[in-house]
């Protein structure tokens, strides 16, 4: 990646302490990263979840809603910032895939009109891209799945494997993946604290957004552990 994000949050190993790829390339990844000081020793639930069907569903339901809905249940604390601060925290989307199976709905049956969704028909060549990257299955239509569930596409069409802000560029294009994405232009995007669209600016900005998510549900006190690694709980000797 041109531009790594790398979590620092102290000498002790915890949840996030680092998400980078090529490492090893140290001086010059810590020049050209996005660096983001957390808090070391951050505690973690001691046991590893397992999320049902209907928990998966319900979080996928979260991602619709208006820009003001999305604040609310997803942005911690109040203020004036708020809305800056979200509009920051969905720019995490310019990095990665997602399943087909979390947007199909608006490229094939979008609020149950059978259509796509208005807001990516106004761009047909990219609504025509995720059509061919998700493409729907009608052996799978009966149970009401359209496409597989094992395909993904790239959340930021422009630059997937850079963490840079064109993914702000794409939305303002009607080219946001998710709805929650093409839900930040419900209402206009606030001239206040609204992201720059260039392609390298706005690191800072994002990483205090990074910051405040990770206050959310923070655990305290002998709640849960720190974890010597992300993907799994501490092992009893």
């Amino acid at each position: 990646m041109s531009r790594t994000l790398h979590l620092s949050s102290g000498p002790a190993p915890s949840l996030g302490r680092t998400a980078a790829r090529g490492y090893g390339d140290g001086e010059q990844q810590q020049q050209d990263g996005v660096v983001v000081a957390g808090h070391g020793g951050r505690r973690a639930p001691a046991v590893l979840s397992v999320s049902a069907a209907g928990d998966v569903r319900r979080r996928r339901g979260r991602e619709r809603g208006s820009a003001a809905q999305l604040l609310r249940r997803d942005v911690p604390g109040g203020g004036g910032d708020r809305a800056a601060r979200g509009a920051w925290a969905a720019g995490a989307h310019t990095i990665g895939r997602a399943h087909c199976t979390a947007f199909s709905a608006r490229l094939y049956n979008f609020s149950g009109t059978g259509a796509a969704d208005p807001s990516l028909e106004l761009d047909a060549a990219f609504l025509a891209r995720l059509r061919h990257a998700c493409p729907a299955s009608s052996s799978l239509s009966g149970s009401g799945r359209r496409v597989h569930p094992g395909l993904v596409a790239p959340m930021d069409p422009h630059t997937p494997y850079a963490l840079d802000t064109l993914y702000y560029w794409g939305v303002l294009r009607s080219r946001g993946l998710f709805a929650s994405d093409q839900a930040l232009l419900r209402p206009p995007p606030r001239r206040s604290g609204r992201p720059p669209t260039g392609p390298t600016r706005g690191s800072a900005g994002f990483a205090a957004a990074i910051v405040k998510m990770g206050q959310i549900q923070v655990l305290t006190g002998t709640s849960g552990q720190v974890r010597a690694k992300c993907g799994g709980v501490n092992q009893l000797n």
